[in-house]
């Protein structure tokens, strides 16, 4: 398998791409403009990624009642 080469990415490119993930929007700045893609990011920020989009579409407080223990008990 060949190695992904790594990017230096600027503060711009990770905030642009947590935007893009968390709004679900697709293309961000920088890195991840309109052109282009997240194949030079490391398999733990794509895990990330796909933390923050499920975060996002799902939104916030349904992802909070998952892991409330009292809502999954019956009355």
């Amino acid at each position: 398998m060949p190695r992904t080469q790594l990017i230096e990415h600027k503060l711009i490119d990770g905030a642009a791409c947590v935007a893009a993930n968390l709004n679900n929007i697709g293309p961000g700045l920088g890195v991840i403009g309109a052109t282009k893609n997240y194949t030079n990011f490391t398999w733990y920020t794509k895990v990330l990624f796909i933390w923050l989009m499920m975060l996002g579409r799902l939104e916030l407080f349904v992802i909070l009642v998952l892991f409330v223990p009292g809502f999954w008990r019956t009355q």
